[in-house]
């Protein structure tokens, strides 16, 4: 009897440390995880790119395992709390660190991205400003013209939130006949396709965007910024649209 009921508290103290051990080790896990998440912190683990051929999803590996990691660790420590608080001073300080950061870093990534997919877009026209909702390159396509666009945002300016997307040249316009020959396709596309109104601020909720502009520049950053309110871009669009007339020829007999 004496026999069995040792066996049976031996038994209890080897699942105690084995789940003391797997604590520790998914805590070394999701710290570790996070470090290499830092390189993608808080950016969406997916992002859709467009492109001649309509449009492609675009994964970004990095941020996708902090999530997936995350999640796992967030809801393995949380099961085993008591063998969390039983491991080492420091095993505990890094599982702790790691669970966190993994948890923030899933809630910023699908809730509120710092950026888009794989990419990190760079700004040429406000560098300096912080930008919200910040994209990187990728291709349009406007009447079977190739744009290479090198990023989309907004940007906080004393007139509002535009939304402005930089486009590399190779020599910025200076004819003032030819100066929206280029930025207008550009600004169209935003407009037609709706992408300068979908801004959300976290606090902020829904914010108004009253302007649509492009930052062209080239290889030496020369830059050229051309803004249109969002009104003058739908006269112009209006004005462009073919004006159909009927007329009948009629007598009386």
């Amino acid at each position: 009897m004496n026999d069995d009921t040792t066996t049976e508290v031996e038994g209890d103290e080897q699942k105690r440390l084995r789940r003391i051990k797997r604590a520790g080790q998914n805590g070394i896990l999701a710290f570790v995880v996070l470090v290499i998440v830092l390189l993608a912190f808080g950016k969406s683990p997916v992002d859709k790119m467009d492109g001649p051929q309509g449009y492609r999803l675009n994964f970004n590996f990095i941020s996708c395992l902090g999530i997936l990691v995350g999640v796992f660790t967030t809801i393995d420590m949380l099961t085993h709390l008591r063998a969390m608080w039983q491991l080492s001073k420091v095993k505990k300080t890094l599982g702790l660190i790691g669970v966190a950061g993994l948890a923030a870093h899933t809630v910023i990534a699908l809730c509120c991205p710092l950026s888009g997919g794989n990419r990190t877009g760079t700004l040429v026209g406000w560098e300096g400003f912080s930008p919200i909702m910040l994209s990187g390159e990728r291709e349009w396509v406007i009447d079977d013209q190739p744009y290479h666009i090198q990023s989309t945002y907004f940007v906080h300016l004393p007139e509002g939130w535009p939304f402005t997307i930089e486009c590399p040249v190779e020599r910025v316009p200076t004819d003032a006949q030819d100066a929206y020959r280029i930025p207008f396709p550009l600004i169209k596309y935003a407009y037609i396709n709706d992408l300068y109104s979908k801004l959300h601020k976290v606090g902020a909720g829904n914010l108004a965007v009253d302007r649509i502009g492009v930052v062209l520049f080239t290889k030496n950053k020369r830059t050229a910024k051309f803004y249109m309110t969002v009104d003058q871009v739908k006269k112009r669009v209006d004005e462009s649209k073919p004006h159909v007339t009927t007329s009948g020829v009629g007598g009386a007999t």
